[in-house]
This record gives structure tokens, sequence and C-alpha cells, in this order.
């Protein structure tokens, strides 16, 4: 599959990332080979519920994906083990 057409990859929550505090961020680094800063990344997290969390994923250095995670004020989160599948999607391909 070429660059142009989209990096998948799939992993699971860091250990550090299961439990959140209330009102704070956590951030978890996936590598992602093939990833360019600049590049689009959309992500998901599967059996995520995510009503008291918002996420989301930046390439933060080559062939690196930052995902983070921020919980609300009014409680922490428990995140199980879930799966995150990650879409790196070229800028030059939009």
């Amino acid at each position: 599959m070429s660059r142009m057409s989209g990096i998948y990859h799939e992993t699971t929550l860091g250990s550090g990332l299961t439990a959140i505090t209330a009102a704070t961020v956590e951030k978890q680094n996936i590598t992602v080979p093939g990833a360019k800063p600049g590049d689009f990344v959309f992500v998901s997290i599967d059996g995520f519920d995510s009503d008291d969390c918002v996420y989301s994923a930046t390439v933060s250095a080559a062939n690196q994906v930052t995902l983070s995670i921020f919980a609300d004020a009014t409680g922490g989160s428990n995140i199980a083990s879930a799966p995150i599948r990650i879409k790196v999607v070229p800028f030059d391909a939009i």
C-alpha cells in the first residue's frame, strides 16, 4: 500500500492510560512507520465511552503519533485495554 492511500495502525492503550484522573491530560506515543509531521490523523478507540473524555492524535515527529486523552472535571475515566485504530493521511493526498 502506498503512503498516498494512508497508513493504518492498530494498537492498545498503554497501562498509564487505563485510569485517568479528572481534569488531566494523559499522552501516549505510538510508533506509526511512515507518519510525517503535518499529516492528518484520525483515531478511534473501540468500546470506549467518550462521554467522560475527549481524545485526539497528532503526528508529533517522524514515525510517531501522540494520542492525548483529557478526562473531564466531573470525574476520572477508567478505560479498559481497548483497541486503538489510527489512520494517518498524508497532507499531499488531500
